[in-house]
């Protein structure tokens, strides 16, 4: 079955565009879904959304398959799945017993999470990141859910500083299975702050370019004015700290893109 294209991007329009509810979100930057409790009857499939917001998924108990950009990734049970926001998102849900959705916006990340996720989700290229739990750490994901979500529905004060405490807990031990299954330190200077505004900056413009405020691809000129960088300086610190060149992010977000609607919507 092909995805229904849309262009909505916040979570609320993506929600009432399923007929979902939305009297459980108490704030635009954060939100956690219990999504077997949604009601919603499988098989089935989403429309196709460009979320602006990072989506966490835990498959306790669950199977399906969710496309991101030109990406595919099988969701399997025991299982946890962050994509990316700025790029075309749908799923296909074979089986739902239970799976938490955890969804926190750019604007959440850059005021909890300083140093920014991409550490965790150790993804050069890939527009999601997917990797399997043990039992125990399944267990635990799963009740630190129920807990945010009985924290964010609660009138507790400081309660965005406690999910926020508690989501990034989540997100370090995403990190630590990670380390220890590559047994090695993750690279950090592919996170350079330049490289990080830069890819921002690729993903701003993509998104202008599909909202029709803008017509045409910033190039490497255009990208190095942005940041106030010679454009030699810019092409070889990216260069050295990705091993791609500004010329290839580009392109490969516009082939991404450009594939994606082809492949769905011709």
């Amino acid at each position: 079955m092909t995805p229904q294209l849309t262009t909505l991007s916040k979570l609320k329009d993506c929600l009432a565009f399923m007929k979902q509810p939305d009297n459980y979100l108490n704030d635009t930057d954060f939100a956690v879904l219990k999504i077997h409790e949604l009601g919603i009857l499988t098989p089935c499939q989403s429309p196709t959304f460009r979320p602006e917001f990072y989506n966490l998924t835990i498959i306790v108990n669950g199977s399906g398959t969710c496309m991101v950009g030109n990406d595919t990734f099988e969701l399997r049970s025991n299982h946890i799945f962050i994509s990316r926001p700025d790029s075309f998102l749908s799923c296909r849900w074979n089986n739902i017993v239970k799976v938490y959705n955890i969804c926190f916006s750019k604007d959440f990340v850059l005021e909890y999470f300083p140093e920014g996720i991409d550490t965790i989700m150790d993804s050069d290229k890939s527009n999601g990141f997917i990797q399997s739990l043990t039992k125990k750490n399944m267990l635990y994901f799963e009740q630190i859910c129920i807990e945010i979500h009985t924290i964010l529905n609660s009138t507790t004060s400081y309660k965005q500083e406690l999910i926020a405490n508690l989501t990034l807990n989540l997100l370090y031990i995403i990190q630590l299975q990670l380390r220890n299954r590559k047994k090695q330190n993750i690279r950090t200077d592919k996170y350079h702050p330049i490289v990080i505004a830069f890819r921002q900056n690729l993903e701003d413009n993509f998104n202008s370019l599909l909202a029709g405020k803008n017509a045409s691809v910033l190039r490497t000129k255009e990208h190095a004015q942005l940041l106030n960088l010679n454009e030699n300086y810019l092409c070889r610190l990216i260069s050295n700290t990705t091993n791609r060149t500004v010329n290839d992010w580009i392109n490969d977000k516009l082939i991404d893109e450009i594939n994606y609607l082809l492949k769905f919507h011709p």
